[in-house]
């Protein structure tokens, strides 16, 4: 299975919009999206691009908020969800099936890009250049993503969820090492990384309760514990990088 058909089968059935915004019912990760959509300021009357958009939410988001919205995604099945969320609320997307390490716009054609869990999907190397090439001198990238910074979650994530067959990721995901942000530095300049949010034992409710309510509550309880600590906050799994061209 390739990486469009795994997104294709993964958006079947009906989409869930939590708060208009992610599709997942986790508190954590709508007050992550919240704070990294905020780092791009204003964005009334900004040309963004929103890459690997899926079902949408964050698209709509923005056109909401005023900015002219481009929405790329691999997952024609994705694209056409997104396209009826915005119609839906009323705002104008430009929905569109594409590669993200071939944009196919013209050269500084964005204010702003957005994405939320791509870059650990693509190849750096090659998507990199294709974001600086399209966005406009000053203006600044916002991702949410995964982090392969914490040694123990990559060997829960490597050693331990295959052998209970709970690895379910896409055909070209990858932890995302601080090697390969330095990949992205090289194109987009120093990025700054932000924890608004500990989720480390959280992942427990996901992986061994389902997402059970109580796990759900229990486990985030004992992050929010940790993230008093400042030094803890990197032990997330994940984080936000904004990167601001000069």
């Amino acid at each position: 299975m390739n990486e469009s058909e795994f997104w294709d089968k993964k958006a079947e059935g009906p989409a869930k919009y939590y708060y208009g915004l992610v599709n997942n019912p986790d508190e954590k990760l709508y007050r992550m999206h919240v704070f990294a959509l905020s780092l791009l300021g204003d964005a009334s009357g900004k040309k963004v691009l929103d890459m690997g958009c899926g079902l949408g939410g964050n698209s709509c988001w923005l056109a909401k908020k005023g900015a002219a919205v481009s929405a790329i995604d691999i997952s024609p099945v994705n694209i056409e969800k997104a396209a009826g969320w915005a119609a839906e609320n009323g705002v104008k997307v430009d929905a569109r099936v594409m590669d993200c390490e071939k944009l196919a716009f013209a050269d500084k054609s964005f204010d702003l890009v957005f994405g939320s869990f791509i870059l650990h999907h693509i190849d750096i190397e090659k998507a990199a250049p294709e974001i600086r090439r399209v966005l406009k001198g000053g203006g600044k990238a916002v991702f949410v993503e995964n982090s392969g910074d914490n040694p123990l979650l990559m060997f829960f994530r490597d050693r331990v969820l295959p052998v209970f067959g709970l690895r379910k990721s896409s055909p070209s995901e990858y932890p995302l090492t601080a090697a390969r942000v330095r990949a992205a530095e090289k194109y987009l300049g120093e990025a700054t990384a932000h924890y608004p949010e500990l989720v480390f034992f959280r992942l427990c409710a996901s992986y061994f309760f389902r997402d059970a309510h109580w796990a759900c509550a229990f486990f985030s309880s004992i992050d929010d514990m940790l993230f008093w600590f400042k030094s803890a906050r990197k032990l997330s799994y994940y984080k936000i990088l904004e990167f601001t061209l000069k």
